[in-house]
């Protein structure tokens, strides 16, 4: 009985839904025929690709066998009903449309796309587009195959068309060599791993750069000692792959950026290698503009304290995984007690931080850190210090600790011992 009715029901099947006696293989070209302009292709559920998906099981049973069907994908995020168009809602929409294209090479066209991040395999960067008229933030990066070489790959230029694209990090392997940019109107920037040539070369064809983060590869010093002058950058980040490099040295050394405001060097060992005049050369075209100063390295017990000297103007310094020797050395530096003493350096300082502090506070320090809190003498007094405490790391803060600095707790100088957040729970 059942099979008759379901010879039955394939006979009144075959007479009402006539495209059904159809081969497969016509069908799909018809479906396809019907989703051969982008917009067919779009995430709009009334435009013909996921109509398929509405009209009938049927339908929709040969749409999701057709992985050609999903060879093209067309985001308009410009024209996106606000009913329709919500992360979570593109997220899943995208996520389904990979699954259901299978393995075949997807054709991907996006429009009104603000941010964009890209992250695949370099065999399979193989769409193209125009341009991007409203792309304000891309990331470019390479995670499994790494940078390809030139001579194997075009350089991609896929995003040059982008006339509101700022922002731009290229990290996994992207470069210089393997992606261009519309590099002169850039305003943040960051790039993961370079050699020190491609940092110079950046600076050079970016002017527009505000800020700027890079990331200099282990190994690598600049082949040129012509410096790279740069007015527009306020915020620069550097970082040393490798704690025993000096290839971060090296690079100040040749770079000029008389419009800085903030300085983060991470991983700064081979600043003492490169020597005294190299970095007071650096200062001298910076230290009128620089008021915050960030630092990072495992031998600071070792940094030359008589640079900040040119540095008189800060106002914000933070010493990330500082030794305990150099963090009284610097705190005797800042004596502010003494009126007949030499100024104070810096005379303009209002917070100090020591970052990712991984030992124990000693009552001495706390309290030659007290005396100098104590001071009137200098320009402004300090209004912050903290001590952020390595992640995992706690200690108990006893009363001899915490006694001498409750004075100017009261009046209101903002004293901080802990997590690195707040909010975090410690003992």
């Amino acid at each position: 009985m059942e099979q008759q009715r379901q010879l039955l029901q394939n006979t009144l099947d075959d007479l009402v839904f006539p495209i059904l006696r159809l081969p497969l293989e016509i069908t799909a070209e018809i479906f396809l025929h019907c989703v051969s302009d982008t917009a067919a292709a779009s995430s709009d559920p009334s435009i013909a690709l996921l109509l398929f998906l509405r009209v009938c099981r049927i339908w929709r049973a040969i749409a999701l066998s057709i992985p050609a069907l999903w060879a093209n994908l067309y985001l308009d995020f410009d024209h996106f009903s606000r009913s329709i168009f919500t992360a979570d809602y593109v997220d899943q929409f995208i996520e389904s449309h990979f699954i259901r294209a299978c393995a075949r090479p997807l054709a991907l066209s996006i429009r009104g796309w603000i941010s964009l991040e890209v992250s695949v395999e370099i065999h399979d960067f193989t769409f193209y587009a125009e341009s991007f008229p409203s792309l304000e933030k891309i990331t470019i990066g390479f995670p499994d195959d790494g940078a390809p070489a030139l001579s194997v790959w075009n350089r991609i230029a896929m995003f040059t068309g982008a006339p509101r694209l700022r922002e731009a990090h290229l990290v996994d392997g992207a470069n210089l060599s393997v992606v261009s940019l519309p590099w002169h109107q850039l305003t943040t920037f960051t790039g993961q791993c370079f050699e020190a040539d491609e940092c110079l070369d950046l600076l050079r064809l970016a002017p527009s750069l505000v800020e700027c983060t890079l990331s200099v590869a282990a190994d690598s010093a600049p082949s040129t000692t012509s410096p790279v002058v740069h007015r527009r950058m306020q915020i620069f980040r550097l970082v040393c792959e490798n704690d025993e490099a000096s290839n971060n040295g090296n690079i100040l050394a040749r770079i000029r950026l008389p419009t800085l405001h903030s300085l983060y060097l991470v991983h700064i060992a081979g600043l003492q290698q490169v020597g005294h005049q190299a970095f007071t050369t650096f200062l001298s075209h910076a230290s009128s503009s620089l008021r915050k100063i960030s630092f990072s390295c495992s031998e600071t017990a070792r940094f030359p304290i008589d640079w900040f000297d040119m540095m008189r103007r800060l106002t914000d310094i933070e010493f990330i995984n500082p030794e305990v020797r150099f963090m009284g050395k610097f705190i005797r530096r800042l004596d502010r007690c003494n009126p007949t003493a030499p100024p104070p350096f810096p005379p303009y300082l209002k917070n100090l931080t020591f970052r990712a502090y991984s030992h124990p506070i000693h009552q001495d320090l706390i309290r030659l850190l007290s005396s100098q809190l104590t001071a009137a003498h200098g320009p402004v007094r300090l209004e912050s210090v903290r001590f952020k405490w390595a992640k995992g790391n706690s200690w108990k803060l006893d009363e001899n600790i915490t006694a001498p600095l409750e004075r100017h707790i009261a009046r209101g100088v903002d004293i901080y011992m802990g997590p690195p957040h707040r909010n975090e729970l410690f003992q």
